[in-house]
């Protein structure tokens, strides 16, 4: 479960980071 948080976490940051 925290595996699975973590790696929307990351995706969500890497995003972002993106996106900005």
């Amino acid at each position: 479960m925290l595996r699975t948080w973590v790696t929307f976490c990351v995706s969500l940051i890497v995003c972002l980071f993106i996106a900005g």
